[in-house]
């Protein structure tokens, strides 16, 4: 989740069987990352809502489409490359140098890699069960979300970051096997948000708790965001 602000923070939520997106993005507008997932169309067709589709995901399924003609696969997978190796210069320049460099060079390898997948999809005599028609239909059919980096300047082309931020997590709740309970689960999402957001703004996680945990409950409530990691890290380096 990105908001149309300077400030990176990572949040965990407590959505016990993929409840709705409604409640907790009800008062969100900005950008959003993911891949496609049934739980967040109607989230998407908010007009206060961009959403990022994960090219990473999409890349993917080609990566894995093995049956497929071997020129075309390599052709798209290579567009994809093109794409990736781009958002690495993208992202060294100005915001208004990306805007410029995505909506040329970054637009027509989009073009020509949504064209070859199109006619291939059309024309091709894939089954419904390949793994290829499943690749080209899934990127296709979100063509829209593909190409909202083309125009929105501050988007990622994938959400590897919370890919890689939920990792642990995942890992851990294999060993936990279970939170305990509702209240459990709502503190672990807390703990677990500015943990990772630590490490993601490059502070030690356990230095940041340390020195927080003991001041927060006589923090004055209407300015506890001063001891976000965010926040911290800068009263760190005065």
């Amino acid at each position: 989740v990105t908001p149309k602000t300077s400030t990176r923070l990572i949040c965990f939520m407590n959505l016990p069987k993929m409840a709705s997106t409604k409640i907790p993005l009800k008062d969100f507008s900005g950008l959003l990352h993911y891949d496609a997932h049934g739980v967040y169309d109607k989230t998407a067709e908010r007009d206060d809502i961009s959403w990022q589709l994960c090219l990473a995901h999409a890349r993917r399924k080609f990566e894995n489409a093995k049956e497929a003609p071997k020129v075309l696969r390599e052709k798209i997978l290579d567009l994809f490359q093109k794409i990736f190796i781009n958002e690495r210069t993208a992202w060294s320049m100005t915001m208004d140098e990306r805007s410029k460099f995505r909506q040329g060079t970054q637009t027509e390898i989009m073009d020509e890699l949504f064209a070859t997948a199109k006619k291939a999809l059309y024309t091709g005599t894939f089954t419904p069960k390949m793994k290829i028609r499943e690749a080209l239909a899934y990127m296709i059919s979100r063509e829209k979300y593909c190409r909202t980096f083309l125009t929105e300047p501050i988007a990622i082309i994938d959400n590897n970051l919370s890919e890689r931020t939920i990792k642990p997590l995942v890992i851990g709740r294999k060993n936990w096997l279970f939170i305990g309970s509702k209240d459990s689960g709502k503190s672990t999402a807390t703990i677990l948000s500015l943990a990772h957001t630590c490490r993601h703004l490059k502070i030690n996680p356990y230095d940041y708790l340390c020195d927080i945990l003991p001041r927060v409950q006589a923090h004055q409530a209407s300015k506890l965001s001063e001891l976000l990691p965010d926040q911290w890290a800068l009263t760190q380096k005065q």
